[in-house]
């Protein structure tokens, strides 16, 4: 689909997205990873309505329209992780403090999802350094009860919670590579963007009714095994086509100009490879 005035000018450079894809391929042909273990992560709100409703409010000449809503619905977050041979990792969730009992969850038979807690249900390098421990390691140990020895590579976002030293100290030491998408490329090169999260969010908001967050976990559980079935997980990798040999006709769509100066640094905090190990 052709891309408008606005959509390209948002786009990084040719050059930046050429050292992101060429440098991604370096170490695909370098380190020979399984499928199993070329995984991508991020994070999604855990929606409980439908985004950026808008509404016709009838006002007054002269008068400012005003639209008053109920309290805003507690954040929770989705960890969604899948990998490039098609799987999916567990999922886990990010939960406001005091929002859930143990009680609350065996009630409701969730007793066995993973949750991390923090004052708004968002992410933060602790958070991110608890998933590492907690579902990446484990599932990457698992993977190599069957391939003895082989290395990782962990593909994200250049969100903030990334730059943990101790986050990168754990992959470094677990032999995991970590790619980072060069700023403002998700929407065209994630495959959790590309198929699976907008099949998760459609699915979850056609079932949930508001009753409870408990409710609302058990229906995202529910929207997430849908879209994480293997069928939307090899989609959403074959759209992004980071896995093609053949990438220079993915450049075409960047503009070939090239970044203004004072955007060089956000450039050059995303788009990097850090090694577990160096070649």
């Amino acid at each position: 689909r052709p891309l408008g005035n606005y959509a390209i000018k948002s786009l990084p450079p040719r050059s930046c997205i050429r050292k992101f894809l060429s440098t991604l391929h370096a170490a695909l042909n370098h380190r020979c990873y399984p499928k199993e273990l070329i995984v991508n992560m991020d994070e999604s709100w855990v929606m409980v309505e439908e985004a950026n409703k808008r509404f016709k409010v009838v006002t007054l000449d002269g008068y400012k329209p005003q639209y008053k809503t109920g309290n805003a619905p507690c954040h929770i977050t989705l960890f969604g992780c899948i990998t490039a041979s098609g799987g999916s990792l567990p999922s886990s969730y990010i939960v406001p403090t005091n929002k859930v009992t143990p009680q609350g969850l065996k009630r409701n038979n969730l007793e066995n999802l993973t949750l991390f807690t923090q004052g708004g249900g968002w992410c933060n390098m602790d958070i991110l350094e608890k998933w590492t421990k907690d579902i990446l390691l484990p599932y990457i140990e698992y993977v190599r009860g069957r391939i003895p020895g082989a290395p990782a590579l962990l593909i994200v976002d250049a969100h903030t919670s990334r730059r943990s030293e101790i986050f990168r100290k754990l992959l470094s030491e677990n032999n995991v590579d970590l790619m980072i998408f060069p700023s403002g490329t998700t929407s065209r090169f994630q495959p959790l963007d590309l198929n699976v999260f907008g099949r998760y969010k459609l699915e979850q908001t056609k079932t949930y009714q508001g009753s409870s967050i408990y409710e609302l976990l058990r229906v995202s559980e529910e929207a997430w095994k849908t879209a994480s079935s293997y069928t939307h997980v090899k989609a959403g990798w074959d759209r992004s086509k980071l896995l093609e040999d053949d990438y220079e006709r993915v450049l075409e769509i960047f503009p070939d100009t090239e970044e203004p100066e004072n955007a060089r640094n956000r450039i050059n905090q995303s788009g990097e490879l850090v090694y577990s190990e160096l070649a």
